[in-house]
């Protein structure tokens, strides 16, 4: 492994188009970043990465009114991807708690988010509205993954209502319910299929509602539960793939990566 891989204290930004030259820039939000809260200036270190496991140590050149030129000084290859994908399917929450979603569960080491319009949703945007939420989560999964040290970069799907997302297969899926579960999600996450691939469900504040819960159970999800314990809907995605990834021997020292 390249010494500078798991050197947290270098600043990381994610640039798909780093791998083509000897100079890159970083735009006006990175920019700003370095220049006002790190107090960074040339000379210093950053590192870029283009999501599919190319690194590059650079050095800060100068800093332009709109944007910060880098010179790269090494590239090297870094893998550290989670071991297993993952969709995390969520109801969209009111008051940044979707945002929260996302950026903690990227951290943890979600592959795939896929919003969620269900029955019993409150936050209902509109398609400009929508556009611009999405944007956001894919921001936020960017950044939220890159401080996390991950080589890749979660994907955000378009917003999905129930009725098409129970027209997918549902190999290896799970989802939480409050009214109790027929299988704990940990022994769901430790099967050989859910390790390689799993969906996960996770319902609005009010819960999913009994036809939602018959229509996943028909079409193969299984049902789980935390337990006697209820949870708000944002607690729970992050506990669920907190679980999952424990399941998948994520949280173990770096050595065993």
């Amino acid at each position: 492994m390249h010494p500078q891989a798991n050197n947290w204290e270098i600043p990381r930004f994610h640039l798909p188009s780093h791998t083509e030259a000897d100079v890159a820039a970083l735009g006006r939000a990175e920019r700003d970043y370095l220049h006002s809260v790190l107090r960074l200036y040339p000379g210093d270190k950053v590192r870029l990465y283009d999501g599919r496991g190319a690194e590059a140590l650079c050095e800060i050149a100068e800093f332009k009114r709109s944007e910060c030129r880098l010179s790269i000084v090494e590239r090297f290859e870094y893998l550290n991807r989670p071991s297993g994908e993952l969709t995390l399917c969520f109801s969209l929450l009111k008051k940044g708690l979707s945002d929260e979603i996302v950026a903690q569960c990227a951290q943890l080491g979600v592959t795939h988010f896929q919003p969620m319009i269900t029955e019993r949703t409150q936050a209902r945007p509109g398609k400009a509205s929508r556009e611009k939420m999405l944007r956001r989560f894919q921001e936020i999964a960017v950044q939220a993954s890159g401080r996390a040290l991950r080589s890749d970069v979660p994907l955000i799907t378009d917003i999905m209502v129930m009725p098409d997302l129970v027209s997918q297969p549902s190999l290896a899926s799970v989802f939480l319910f409050e009214g109790g579960g027929t299988i704990s999600l940990g022994e769901f996450a430790g099967r050989p299929a859910a390790r390689e691939k799993m969906r996960l469900l996770i319902g609005p504040e009010g819960g999913l509602s009994a036809s939602e819960v018959g229509q996943l159970e028909q079409i193969g999800f299984a049902r789980a539960a935390f337990g006697s314990r209820i949870l708000k809907a944002h607690t729970a995605a992050i506990a669920a793939v907190s679980v999952v990834m424990q399941m998948r021997g994520e949280f173990g020292s770096t050595e065993d990566k």
